[in-house]
């Protein structure tokens, strides 16, 4: 089952509620997790790195984890999250987290906002653009790990 809500303040408060989505699944009916790899690059800081992405989709709502690590050796660049969000009519998906991220190397990003936009590419194909609160900062491509390309081995 999934729906629209629209929150309303009780007794006169002043804070202003976005409308929202959810979805429920009954026992052992949630969307399983499809675990995704790539690469990102930060158009900002002329940096690229590695993201992993574990994400479940549901009919309208989307949730999950994502990892963005820099290069080894390279300039820091970072962020990780548990992230929720919205799957579009279109077939669109955005998404959202703010990156605890406890990594001493990435300390700077602790706090900070990210918000994808992306698209499916192709089959198990997600890409899209990132932004770290409403400034634009890059972007990325991921594969869905079971279409990973591996070469194969001769006997």
């Amino acid at each position: 089952m999934a729906g629209d809500y629209q929150a309303t303040n009780a007794g006169g408060s002043a804070l202003t509620e976005a409308p929202g989505l959810f979805e429920v699944w009954g026992e052992g009916e949630a969307p399983a997790t499809v675990p995704y790899a790539g690469w990102f690059f930060n158009q900002q800081a002329g940096i690229s790195g590695t993201l992993t992405l574990d994400l479940a989709s549901g009919e309208r709502v989307i949730f999950g984890k994502m990892n963005f690590s820099g290069q080894p050796g390279g300039t820091t660049l970072c962020g990780a999250g548990t992230l929720t969000g919205a799957r579009g009519i279109d077939n669109r998906l955005e998404w959202s987290f703010v990156s605890p991220d406890t990594d001493p190397g990435c300390g700077f990003d602790r706090g900070l906002r990210f918000v994808i936009e992306t698209e499916r590419a192709s089959e198990g194909v997600l890409s899209g653009i990132y932004y770290l609160g409403s400034t634009r900062a890059g972007i990325f491509e991921v594969r869905a790990v079971q279409q990973l390309w591996l070469p194969l081995l001769q006997r």
